[in-house]
């Protein structure tokens, strides 16, 4: 009962001698260009098991390490900052004006020229600019007396990191509500006079 079987006949492709009766694989225009310039390579040993035009297995590749955003504070220079200013309009025009006649010298440059001028009397002034202000045993501060400003003007300027820890120590020691207070005191005095 043995019947006996009849051998397969060898697979195309999978034969030493046989790989040039594949039918020849169509290819786009950059593979054309690429076989072009280096010339495939077969090999020429029994064990080979694929076509020499089969795809090569692709490895997966390493996630791409985001780098962090590189910030203005981390140049080698401390970095800007950026601030925003509420002042007085006649106190910007007054600027304004002093620009014109210094065009050298830009608005961030005299804001900083005025802080420097008066910082031995900022306490002073601040404490002028807020006389009136009354509060009780619980609030230091319930109120403000209401001076006739006008209108204000919104400005905004960059300087270097260090310059925005000075102005701020500034603000703290001179007891000034804010910077646009102590900026605007030392404008006022050092501009109007």
């Amino acid at each position: 009962m043995s019947e006996e079987r009849t051998p397969m006949a060898p697979a195309l492709g999978l034969v030493k001698g046989r790989l040039d009766a594949l039918p020849p694989k169509r290819r786009s225009e950059p593979e054309k260009r690429a076989a072009s310039v280096e010339p495939m390579t077969r090999a020429t040993t029994s064990e080979q098991t694929t076509a020499p035009d089969a795809p090569t297995p692709r490895t997966p590749k390493e996630p791409r390490t985001k780098k962090p955003a590189r910030t203005k504070s981390q140049d080698a220079t401390g970095g800007m900052k950026r601030t925003t200013l509420s002042l007085p309009q006649d106190i910007v025009d007054l600027l304004t004006e002093r620009r014109k006649n210094t065009p050298k010298i830009s608005q961030v440059q005299l804001i900083l020229n005025s802080l420097a001028a008066t910082r031995h009397r900022l306490k002073d002034l601040v404490e002028a600019d807020n006389a009136g202000i009354e509060g009780n045993d619980l609030f230091p501060v319930t109120s403000a007396t209401r001076t006739v400003v006008g209108k204000r003007t919104t400005i905004s300027f960059d300087t270097a990191e260090a310059n925005m820890k000075i102005i701020d120590a500034l603000v703290e020691s001179s007891g000034a509500s804010s910077r646009s207070q102590l900026v605007r005191v030392a404008l006022r005095h050092c501009l109007a006079g």
